[in-house]
């Protein structure tokens, strides 16, 4: 399993944790090896550090799975990035792109106007991701809505009350996520596809 752009390998310790120790857990980022080291030997994880925009430092088919949380939306070329994932997964294994941001987002939109340097210049659309996914041979499994509430903004540690109300409310987002057509307006996108050698 590859953990693409790790950073602290949250998507990895939540694999291991998951997974258990069979698992061979590899990560890549543009880190300093040494940054995130405890982290990455706190659940096995075996990091290299990227010198390229998009290019991978694995031979072609070695995963059978590859975690790409909240990364997608910041590389070089994501096209590219993309063409480099399905080359490092086997036939058949799996594309895990989660939090990626919604361009039809609530919270997208208002940060866009309150505060535009927390938005993200590159958004996704389900639809649009689905069909570019398969022009570059991987078959869309499964999809969904993320976090419809919006995040907290960087000044909320000086406001404690508010932080309650946002981690009280944080549940709701269950019930957002599945709720059509408000789903529709949630933070981020996921969706999980397969690499296919042809259709």
């Amino acid at each position: 399993m590859l953990d693409w752009g790790c950073r602290h390998g949250v998507f990895g310790w939540l694999a291991r944790r998951d997974l258990g120790d069979d698992v061979g857990l590899w990560g890549c980022d543009v880190c300093m090896p040494e940054q995130y080291a405890h982290f990455h030997a706190a659940s096995g994880l075996h990091y290299f550090a990227l010198t390229h925009p998009w290019q991978l430092p694995y031979a072609d088919a070695s995963f059978d799975v590859v975690l790409a949380g909240g990364t997608l939306e910041h590389v070089a070329n994501d096209g590219e990035s993309l063409t480099e994932l399905w080359r490092v997964l086997k036939p058949g294994g799996r594309l895990a792109l989660t939090h990626l941001p919604n361009a039809a987002s609530l919270s997208e939109c208002l940060s866009r106007v309150f505060a535009p340097q927390q938005a993200h210049p590159r958004r996704y659309r389900l639809v649009a991701l689905r069909q570019r996914l398969l022009h570059l041979g991987f078959m869309p499994l499964r999809w969904g809505y993320h976090q419809w509430l919006p995040a907290a903004p960087p000044t909320i540690e000086s406001q404690p009350r508010l932080i309650r109300t946002l981690e009280r409310s944080y549940g709701l987002n269950r019930v957002f996520e599945r709720w059509w057509p408000l789903n529709r307006l949630s933070t981020t996108l996921w969706l999980v596809a397969e690499k296919r050698m042809g259709f």
